[in-house]
């Protein structure tokens, strides 16, 4: 008796409509989830956040960096 192995991918619904039909015979069957991309997309979107903040995070601490207003571009805690 050869086994034969039959890999499919896709959703459940599409996995369904290619088996051949083993009404009648044991299997075993393993699902293993696929990671999206927009799991990945996102992880990878957060670890830039994380970086850019730890990047940036000594500029906005220290207290000699200036904040500017919009109106004029002048430093905030310069007299008017």
């Amino acid at each position: 008796m050869s086994l034969s192995v039959l890999e499919l991918e896709g959703t459940a619904a599409e996995i369904r409509a290619q088996l051949p039909d083993f009404s009648g015979q044991r299997l075993r069957a393993t699902i293993r989830p696929i990671e999206t991309e927009t799991a990945d997309e996102e992880e990878a979107g957060q670890s830039w956040m994380a970086g850019s903040s730890r990047e940036w995070e000594t500029d906005w601490l220290d207290p000699r960096e200036d904040l500017y207003s919009l109106e004029d571009g002048e430093p905030v805690h310069v007299a008017r």
